[in-house]
This record gives structure tokens, sequence and C-alpha cells, in this order.
């Protein structure tokens, strides 16, 4: 589209008095108030390595069972494959 209107849109954002603004703000709100401290956390993550195991598999537990046609689908193609690979090799451990 630049190049069908013959403009560099980014030059055009960088001349503009919305970046100009947008820097300042940056500036404004990047330095913090006087007298704050600084965040402090005691731990890397807000939950132990447990709970987030957990939430993990609970939520893909949901996300399995929210769909049960797709669930009987897997079922019954691994039924099948398993008899299609059972069909395959019957009777060839006796023949080598």
């Amino acid at each position: 589209m630049e190049a069908q209107l013959d403009i560099d849109f980014a030059e055009h954002y960088a001349n503009s008095s919305l970046y100009q603004r947008n820097q300042e703000l940056i500036k404004e709100l990047g330095t913090p108030a006087p007298g704050s401290k600084d965040l402090y956390f005691p731990t890397q993550y807000s939950q132990t390595f447990l709970t987030q195991c957990k939430a993990c598999f609970w939520k893909q537990h949901w996300s399995y069972w929210r769909n049960p046609r797709y669930n009987a689908i897997r079922l019954f193609m691994t039924l099948a494959i398993g008899f299609i690979f059972g069909l395959i090799f019957w009777d060839k451990g006796q023949k080598t």
C-alpha cells in the first residue's frame, strides 16, 4: 500500500505530533513517583509448581471432555488401527 500511495508510513508517523505525545507519555509513565519503592516479589512465580501443574492438567481435562464426539472418534481410530496392525502381523512371530 505504501508503494501505491507513495508514502512511508513509518516516516510519516515519526514526524507526527502523535509520535511526540507518545514519547512524552512514555517518559512520564516510565518515571517512578518520588518516594515510591521498587517492586519486590518473594518468588519468581505467583503459584507453586504443583498448583500450576494441577491447573494445567485440569484445563487439559476439560478441553478433552468438552467434546465427547472427538474422543469417540479417537477411541474408534485407535481400535481400528490396532486391529489393522493385529491383522498385518498375525502369526508372523511363528514364521521367522
